[in-house]
This record gives C-alpha cells, sequence and structure tokens, in this order.
C-alpha cells in the first residue's frame, strides 16, 4: 500500500471514529447505537460494509451532505399502528429502525460512479477510484 493510499485509509478510519464524538449527530444527543461498519481498501475502490439487521434496500437513504460527505441514513418505517402489536420484545440487543451516519471520503473516490447494495442485513457501499489515464503525466515540470 503506498503512503498516500496508507493516509486516505487512515483519514477515513479518523472520520469515521470521530462521528461518535460529533454533538452535532442526532445519533450522539440520543445515545443511539450506530451499526457496525467494515472498511475495505483494493486497488480500484474502496468498500464500506454496514451491519443492520432487519433492513432491506427501502429503509436506506444515501444522500452527500453540505460538506460533501456521504451520509447513510435509515429509518423503518413499522406498518403497524402503535400498540397494534400483540408481541413484544424480552430482549433486543440489535435495532436499527432510525439512525444517520457520515463519511468523509478520499479525494480519489469517483462520486459519481458510487453503487449501494442491501442484502442479508449488510448494506454494501462500493467506491470506485478516480483513474488515471495511463502515460499522462501527473504533474507538468516548470522550466
Amino acid at each position: 500500500m503506498t503512503n498516500q493510499r496508507h493516509r486516505h485509509l487512515h483519514s477515513m478510519l479518523d472520520e469515521l471514529f470521530n462521528d461518535f464524538a460529533n454533538p452535532a449527530d442526532d445519533n450522539t444527543r440520543r445515545g443511539a447505537q450506530l451499526p457496525p461498519v467494515n472498511l475495505f481498501e483494493a486497488e480500484y475502490y474502496y468498500l464500506i460494509e454496514l451491519a443492520a439487521p432487519g433492513l432491506s434496500k427501502g429503509d436506506f437513504a444515501l444522500t452527500f451532505d453540505d460538506d460533501d460527505n456521504l451520509v447513510v441514513s435509515a429509518d423503518k418505517q413499522s406498518g403497524l399502528a402503535e400498540g397494534a402489536r400483540r408481541e413484544h420484545y424480552l430482549m433486543r440487543e440489535f435495532s436499527f429502525d432510525k439512525f444517520r451516519r457520515a463519511f468523509v471520503l478520499p479525494d480519489d473516490v469517483d462520486r459519481a460512479a458510487i453503487t449501494a447494495k442491501a442484502e442479508n442485513g449488510i448494506l454494501t457501499i462500493t467506491l470506485p477510484k478516480l483513474r488515471q489515464q495511463p502515460g499522462r503525466p501527473r504533474t507538468i515540470a516548470v522550466e
């Protein structure tokens, strides 16, 4: 892994963990639990895996905020009115009915090509990297 990629990955991780302490985040103020995340880097893309059991693709929204951060949110609406359910939880250790989580993306992410897929309780977000044109210099020397 090159130093630049290594710095990007550490920057993503730093921002990810900084999200927990962000006082402007509704989840932190309410003490809500955030779904766990895996971050992965490959040669041509980054991958975010977000574990959210019980949520389906229609429950998620992916947007960009004013600071160009990727915001992943979910709001699962129960089809039953309050009190209409006959069953109730005796123990509930995971519940992600509603959350909002922001990710600061590295500069080399192709924001127009981001894709997401929800399957088996995992939201997988693929962040393709911008590709340099082969044979083109990255800098121009001044003589």
